[in-house]
């Protein structure tokens, strides 16, 4: 069973996945959680983005080490923009 897994790959889909994070939406960066070098875990708040009034929290969707963080708190974004780099 882990072999097909593998072979149909879904075992590295996340690490894959997360090589990046992009916005969800278009909104504003009201806070940044975490710094260049912080390694973080899976469900980590990233960061808050207001988008349409509202406050969403960012979470990590798998676990890594943040190289680079691209945006800063109070900068405005569009939905797909990388914000957060992972090494």
């Amino acid at each position: 069973m882990d072999q097909l897994i593998k072979a149909m790959g879904y075992a590295d889909k996340k690490i894959q996945a997360f090589k990046e994070l992009k916005a969800p939406m278009p909104g504003l960066i009201l806070e940044i959680q975490v710094s260049e070098g912080q390694d973080i875990e899976e469900g980590d708040t990233l960061l808050i983005l207001e988008a349409m009034k509202m406050e969403n929290v960012i979470k990590a969707p798998g676990s890594g080490k943040v190289k680079r963080i691209l945006l800063e708190k109070g900068a405005k974004v569009d939905k797909n923009e990388v914000i957060i780099e992972m090494a």
